[in-house]
């Protein structure tokens, strides 16, 4: 298989892993909007930076997501635009906890087994 072919199929998978993972999610009243942000720019920073995605209290109920990377030695606030993730400031929340990626991730895939946020 050429590589480029193989690298397109690759990128091709994850998209429609992440899609997946947007869809099965929805936006139930205990999982705000600022999660599906959070999980794709943490899925994004992690091919290329050690990500952790920080949940904490806000003025809304459910509380607030946000991610970070380590990049340059620090502990960075991205954020997720419409064609890209970027550094910025942290949202209006108070960090509860750190939460690492692969939990993450894992952390996701429970919740849709157990048959919560539809």
């Amino acid at each position: 298989m050429h590589p480029y072919l193989r690298h397109a199929l690759y990128w091709l998978f994850v998209s429609l892993l992440v899609a997946l993972l947007w869809f099965l999610s929805g936006c139930a009243s205990t999982s705000p909007v600022c999660r599906h942000y959070a999980t794709l720019g943490a899925v994004t920073d992690a091919e290329v930076f050690p990500v952790r995605v920080w949940w904490g209290t806000s003025s809304d109920p459910a509380g607030h997501n946000q991610h970070q990377a380590y990049i340059n030695g620090e502990w960075v606030w991205r954020c997720v635009g419409i064609n890209s993730v970027y550094t910025c400031h942290q949202d209006n929340f108070k960090p509860i906890k750190a939460i690492p990626y692969d939990q993450w991730m894992r952390g996701i895939a429970n919740r849709k087994m157990k048959g919560e946020g539809k």
